[in-house]
């Protein structure tokens, strides 16, 4: 069985603007366009990360929800206080940020744990509203996990199929939790292989790298499918190429069939 653990990621909202042109860029952003300075910021993050992160935080002040959003994801590292990021996640969230909002739902439930569940839920149904699809995910799947609301296993599903039906950037998330729970039985679900199968294949297909990897386990141990190992290798490879490093070479694959698998 793969665990997997969404990570806070870009999300399928309209696009931020980019700076084509650093210099004009860096004179709007003086004359006090506020969105410019954040496109601008989002050029520099790579070189000039501490530059980008003044121009985050300078927006953040004026009241740029966005700048917020950005600035919480980018000093959410492994290792640093994420109270800060939490509390920047939190600010642009009140400000519609729908990203922020559904990284503030996973921030929370991960580094606040149990008591912070309920305002997780919260988040992730806002964000959902505002149009981010992960963060369908995030309360859909607390919802029939029971998670920081009352358990509605109906509702969560629902929620969880509307946002896979979406076959659009960002359905992905959706679309692999309700594979794996229905590859796994959980969470009220009968065990439907085939079913589980073509839920991951949409996950997949949606560049969700647990989706891959669950996709390739499918594949590797002819779960709702024959067994394939090339695909397996394949989708395990895509799952690496976009990011998963449980993916890549070196980590353990799954090999014989369990009880039920097509061989």
């Amino acid at each position: 069985m793969i665990l997997f653990v969404m990570l806070a990621v870009m999300h399928a909202l309209p696009k931020d603007p980019m700076c084509d042109d650093e210099e004009a860029c860096r004179q709007a952003c003086k004359r006090g366009d506020l969105t410019q300075c954040q496109a601008l910021a989002d050029s520099l993050l790579g070189d000039d990360r501490d530059q980008a992160l003044k121009l985050y935080e300078a927006n953040c002040t004026k009241g740029l929800a966005r700048s917020c959003g950005k600035l919480a994801r980018a000093v959410d590292v492994e290792g640093a206080d994420h109270t800060r990021s939490i509390k920047l996640a939190e600010k642009a969230c009140a400000g519609d940020d729908a990203i922020a909002c559904a990284n503030l739902a996973l921030w929370l439930q991960d580094h606040v744990g149990p008591p912070a569940f309920k305002r997780a839920f919260s988040a992730a149904t806002k964000s959902c509203q505002l149009g981010d699809l992960y963060g369908c995910d995030t309360a859909g799947t607390m919802l029939m996990e029971g998670k920081g609301v009352e358990e509605d296993r109906k509702k969560g599903l629902a929620m969880l199929e509307e946002a896979c039906s979406k076959g659009i950037e960002g359905s992905g998330p959706s679309c692999t939790s309700l594979g794996v729970f229905t590859r796994d039985g959980v969470n009220g679900l009968a065990v439907d292989l085939k079913k589980a199968f073509n839920y991951l294949t949409l996950g997949c297909n949606d560049d969700f790298s647990p989706g891959c990897l669950a996709l390739s386990e499918a594949h590797q141990r002819g779960l709702g499918t024959r067994r394939d190992r090339r695909k397996a290798e394949a989708l395990r490879s895509k799952a690496c190429d976009l990011g998963l490093l449980e993916a890549c070479p070196g980590e353990d694959e799954p090999d014989e069939p369990a009880p039920g698998e097509t061989p």
